[in-house]
């Protein structure tokens, strides 16, 4: 997504970020509401990859200023 909002390609990248929205919107639905589905682990690991892909994207903005 960064790659593709640095090379000015934003239908695809907005494409892409609703793409990981809809998946991450998905996982979180399963781990709520299927028995054994959820863990401590994955309780740490989304946030923060959101986190992530957040904040490179806006990082990516920012720079093709």
């Amino acid at each position: 997504i960064c790659k593709l909002v640095i090379d000015g390609n934003f239908p695809m990248a907005c494409g892409l970020f609703v793409y990981a929205g809809a998946t991450d919107m998905a996982d979180g639905y399963i781990a709520r509401n299927f028995k054994n589905q959820a863990s401590s682990l994955g309780s740490f690991l989304d946030p923060l990859s959101d986190k992530i892909l957040v904040g490179k994207t806006t990082i990516s903005f920012s720079s093709t200023l």
